[in-house]
């Protein structure tokens, strides 16, 4: 295990210029995943990696 976390930078998706389909597929699915559980659930089973809900950003 390391000793700290693997990275403290922010990360963001891209898409193609014009692709609000895409986008907003990819929103809503990261938004479902927040409702259901499922963003929580991978932050506990990645902690000891240093993944905690305060990273996790949604714009």
């Amino acid at each position: 295990m390391l000793e700290e976390p693997l990275s403290s930078e922010h990360y963001a998706v891209g898409f193609k210029k014009g692709n609000e389909a895409l986008a907003q597929q990819v929103t809503d699915t990261l938004k479902e995943m927040y409702e259901d559980g499922t963003v929580e659930e991978l932050i506990n089973k990645y902690a000891d990696y240093g993944m905690n809900i305060e990273n996790w950003v949604l714009k």
